[in-house]
């Protein structure tokens, strides 16, 4: 007999679907995912990474309008918790402690 557990899961648009939906202000999901990504990145760098990569390496930072909101120690929990606060493409995480990926000939042909 299988075990009947509850469990909230987000629901989730198809990415497609994500970048043709227009915000009041005429950006799409697309625009509001890369300015999260960005700006936590640069808030990441300048002001926490130091500490975190001291303190906690190996977790998952959440990160929300360029604020640390909390540190998780799976991705897949940071990402669950980030899309019921805040919706999907509203936040961003970031792998503490983990090195950039290096593509080699790869990263001219993708800038």
């Amino acid at each position: 007999m299988a075990n009947n557990v509850n469990r909230t899961v987000p629901r989730l648009l198809p990415a497609a679907a994500i970048s043709t939906l227009s915000n009041s202000d005429g950006t799409t999901g697309d625009d509001v995912a890369a300015t999260q990504a960005h700006d936590n990145f640069e808030a990441y760098q300048a002001r926490y990474k130091t500490r975190l990569e001291a303190e906690q390496p190996g977790r998952v930072a959440l990160m929300h309008d360029g604020a640390l909101v909390a540190v998780y120690d799976t991705t897949a929990d940071a990402y669950a918790i980030g899309c019921e606060k805040f919706g999907l493409g509203s936040f961003s995480l970031q792998e503490i402690g983990a090195s950039p990926i290096h593509l080699g000939i790869m990263t001219a042909a993708l800038s």
